[in-house]
């Protein structure tokens, strides 16, 4: 364990905002983040939680940018904060260090996945379209396969044409040359 005094640096794992919290009262802000944002605020606070519960760290708290779980190094003596997950079957707790409840006690991490995407369904590609972004993508991408398309079509028609002219040339040059007596 780290010395409580140390100053500690915690990360979101979703919109990459990097805090110092140290002995003041105030963290220090190194990365201010908040600009990503997920479309799936529960499934990707359910990867961050699940990722504590395999040993990559501890929830410390919540990020003041995107609302999703803040995580400190597993070392830390930063106090757990608890992070709640609702689902049909009721409400279950992440302890904040490597522990799942509910109600009835101790889920296993498959149950509370099997709960967890259950109660949060992805939505298929067609409802996650983002008009701006992604009109601004296929535009872009437009303007960079264009020139490409245009270079291979006129390989593909060099091959095809200029081709049967090359083999006319060449039986000309042969032809100049036996007449010239060179071959």
């Amino acid at each position: 364990m780290q010395n409580p005094d140390e100053a500690v640096d915690v990360a979101c794992r979703s919109c990459h905002r990097l805090e110092r919290w140290g002995s003041s009262d105030a963290p220090e802000v190194l990365t201010p983040g908040g600009a990503r944002r997920t479309a799936m605020p529960v499934l990707a606070a359910w990867e961050t939680v699940r990722a504590c519960l395999e040993g990559e760290g501890r929830v410390v708290g919540a990020c003041e940018a995107c609302a999703q779980p803040l995580v400190a190094p597993s070392s830390s003596a930063l106090a757990p904060h608890p992070w709640p997950f609702d689902t049909p079957e009721g409400v279950l707790t992440f302890d904040g260090v490597g522990a799942l409840s509910d109600a009835e006690g101790s889920v296993s991490i498959e149950r509370a996945d099997e709960r967890i995407r259950r109660a949060n369904p992805t939505l298929p590609f067609w409802k996650r379209v983002r008009p701006g972004r992604d009109l601004f993508q296929a535009t872009v991408l437009t303007l960079m396969l264009g020139p490409l398309l245009v270079f291979v079509l006129a390989l593909m028609s060099l091959s095809l044409f200029v081709r049967p002219a090359v083999k006319e040339w060449r039986e000309l040059l042969q032809s100049v040359a036996t007449a010239l007596g060179l071959m």
